[in-house]
């Protein structure tokens, strides 16, 4: 009799773990298997899968995750988003559905970059989802409103998707105006140039700029964002893989301009930036730009970024949570031998968040659980990260409720940081024990500097040299050439 009852037991556990798609194996090591997305080939993948080996090894080296009492490790899948060199959202999906089906057992998706592709993919799994009840999203990369947006419009389809890196486009716009209308006009470049500040805006020409771009230079009814002393004299919509920005250069020369707004997620931000620098154009820089939020820009740029503005997660080791936030960058540069950009904090983000739920007794008790079943847990997630305080907004987005000069509530926000002497300084909130205060360049007009004659790239303070880190250096650089000869083929071809 207590033979034929346990084989029963065995029986009705090897059918419900079937049914949910996880078929335990006794005495093996159990996995929850996360899906990480990005775009390999850019620095934006690297980050991303560098941080989720992170936190995969802190879960998995202090034992995994305990649901239930049975311990459950960190398995990760990765997915090419397929953005490089150019955005191929056929064979993103074909990827994506590919590895959801030879994954049975993958309820998470963790990533996601290129607006283009992440769309198509998006639509993809949650077709996937109706079906198969899988996987959730946690975006920490794309910045598109919609994303998570449309949860709004129809939960019942798009409930799987969430975000929490970065903040949404809006948000992000909103944080720049606010510095710039509240701060950097006023109080720096009208008392120097007079009011309105002409103002040019250099966004590459992809879909996640459209809005940015609108809202600065027509904004609807109320006008431009940047309001009454600022006057847009320019706009410009450069490829992401542009090189060469002397004909923009001398457009805004030529438009007298003392402000340039410009928004970059992919290489040409790396030369837009060290041709302003290098040629000493008069206008000061402030905007979005990704390859510039890396650390070790400067050195491998050899200082042609000095005084730029932009937003960013975090600055040089900013201790945003003292002995927490730094303790991470610090760890992070010690395993892969630079610093971490925002998808690094993003993904790890996202897996420890997930793993805090599901190794919660009273929100998880037993494994597995259907993503249906994890939604409404996901949604109340109250947390405090590597960044600051974390929940999600009734749409799923990141919850972020200041961007002026004063950050007292600590919800993650983004930061405005400028470089300064080799170092990412926060110059916005101002109110942080960390905050430093902004430089206008010393080349502009009426700063006391002298401007050093066009394209004369001697620095003004020459950084210290250093052997510059190959690997990184072919990081930043191979995808350029990669996408610069991929354009070319596709010429000669046609």
């Amino acid at each position: 009799m207590k033979l034929k009852a346990s084989i029963g037991t065995t029986l009705a556990l090897l059918v419900v773990s079937t049914a949910f798609n996880v078929v335990p194996v006794f005495g093996s090591t159990q996995y929850i298997k996360i899906g990480a997305v990005g775009p390999k080939g850019w620095i934006q993948w690297n980050g991303l899968w560098e941080g989720v080996q992170m936190a995969r090894d802190a879960i998995n080296d202090a034992g995994g995750i305990n649901i239930g009492g049975v311990s459950y490790k960190i398995q990760l899948v990765d997915i090419d988003e397929h953005s490089v060199p150019i955005p191929n959202p056929a064979e993103a999906v074909t990827e994506l559905l590919t590895k959801l089906n030879a994954h049975p057992d993958m309820q998470f998706l963790i990533g996601g970059f290129r607006t283009e592709c992440v769309f198509e993919m998006r639509e993809a799994a949650m077709d996937y989802a109706a079906v198969h009840g899988r996987p959730i999203w946690f975006i920490t990369g794309a910045a598109d409103d919609d994303l998570t947006g449309d949860v709004r419009y129809d939960y019942d389809r798009y409930k799987y998707m969430f975000r929490v890196s970065p903040v949404n486009a809006t948000t992000l716009l909103n944080a720049l105006v606010a510095f710039i209308r509240d701060y950097l006009l006023p109080e720096k470049l009208v008392p120097k140039y007079g009011s309105p500040v002409k103002t040019c805006i250099v966004a590459e020409d992809l879909a996640w700029c459209d809005g940015i771009r609108s809202a600065l230079t027509w904004g609807g009814a109320q006008g431009p964002a940047l309001g009454p002393q600022c006057k847009i004299v320019g706009s410009y919509r450069p490829s992401a893989t542009e090189t060469n920005f002397t004909s923009i250069f001398e457009s805004i020369a030529a438009a007298e301009a003392r402000l340039v707004v410009h928004i970059f997620s992919a290489v040409a931000g790396a030369a837009f930036i060290k041709q302003w620098v290098a040629q000493r154009r008069p206008f000061t820089c402030v905007g979005i730009n990704v390859e510039s939020q890396l650390q070790e820009f400067y050195r491998v740029n050899v200082g042609l970024c000095e005084y730029e503005v932009l937003l960013a997660s975090v600055g040089t080791r900013t201790p945003i949570i003292p002995g927490v936030t730094d303790k991470f960058w610090d760890d992070y540069q010690a395993r892969w031998g630079h610093s971490p950009i925002y998808t690094a904090w993003g993904a790890h983000e996202a897996i420890m968040a997930l793993a805090e739920t599901l190794g919660n007794p009273a929100l998880v008790p037993a494994w597995p659980m259907t993503c249906d079943q994890l939604i409404p847990i996901i949604e109340q997630t109250d947390r405090v990260g590597l960044l600051g305080k974390f929940k999600y907004t009734e749409y799923h987005d990141v919850f972020c409720n200041e961007l002026g000069s004063t950050w007292t509530q600590g919800y993650a926000r983004p930061l405005v940081v400028q470089w300064q002497s080799g170092r990412m300084e926060v110059i916005w909130p101002q109110d942080q024990p960390y905050s430093k205060t902004y430089k206008v360049p010393r080349w502009m007009p009426g700063v006391g500097g002298i401007a050093a004659p066009i394209n004369t790239p001697k620095l003004l303070t020459q950084p210290k040299l250093q052997t510059p880190n190959i690997g990184l250096v072919l990081t930043i650089i191979l995808p350029l050439v990669a996408t610069v000869v991929f354009i070319k083929h596709k010429k000669k071809k046609q």
